[in-house]
């Protein structure tokens, strides 16, 4: 990962809670998360978290900050993987919904 420099900063004091490192920081912190959910088989949380991340970029107007848009694409980068899986798997499901069913087991096969 290219935002391992961006870990090593300190966290924003609380004096300035919505401040731009701030927002950057919890973005961070959501698409981590997010990202944590994803390899953990939970998209729907995952979709969740990157979304909230992606929002919270846009809002803050953060998107065409450096630190920003590593964090933006990488939010949407993994938002799309989802996406990509969801069509997938709808695929297969259409696909197996379409094949005849198969006989059951007989024979020895069946015990």
């Amino acid at each position: 990962g290219g935002r391992r420099g961006a870990r090593e900063q300190p966290k924003p004091s609380d004096d300035d809670p919505a401040g731009p490192e701030a927002v950057l920081w919890e973005a961070e912190a959501q698409l981590e998360r997010g990202e944590r959910k994803l390899r953990d088989k939970e998209p729907a949380k995952a979709r969740a978290m990157l979304t909230q991340a992606v929002e919270m970029l846009e809002h803050a107007g953060l998107v065409n900050t450096p630190r920003g848009c590593l964090l933006f694409a990488a939010a949407t980068g993994s938002l799309l993987q989802i996406d990509a899986d969801e069509v997938r798997l709808a695929g297969w499901a259409r696909r197996g919904a379409s094949l005849p069913a198969a006989p059951a087991p007989s024979g020895p096969e069946a015990r």
